[in-house]
């Protein structure tokens, strides 16, 4: 999960105890930047065996309050499927936390949507 803000002990609990959506927890978190909402990217990534490159199979991300409140976005999607330009460059796990590199280009309601994060860990 991507926040603006770094999340308190018990904030990460609470996303990670939360099984529907991990972002309802901070539905009602707001900073100076984001008064009128907390932004939240998920990206969740599906994997055979270790948690590496080479196992991941499929990904889903969800982008909700970016560019205004309330607005999400869901992306689902299969790595290495012939034509898609979903890009997993780079995926570390350092203990608690995940060193990642990924990006994909989508239509989106006949919008081009892109997105590219570089995540150090």
């Amino acid at each position: 999960m991507l926040t603006p803000t770094a999340l308190t002990v018990e904030e990460r609990a609470a996303v990670l105890a939360s099984s529907t959506w991990p972002g309802m927890p901070l539905m009602d978190k707001r900073t100076a930047d984001y008064p009128d909402r907390y932004p939240v990217v998920t990206v969740k990534l599906s994997h055979e065996g270790a948690l590496e490159r080479a196992n991941v199979r499929n990904y889903y991300v969800m982008a909700y309050g970016i560019a205004e409140p309330s607005h999400t976005d869901n992306i689902n999607g299969l790595l290495d499927f012939p034509g898609d330009k979903a890009r997993l460059e780079r995926l570390q796990p350092q203990g608690d936390r995940v060193s990642l590199k990924f990006s994909d280009e989508r239509e989106i309601d006949g919008e081009i949507s892109s997105w590219a994060f570089d995540i150090p860990g």
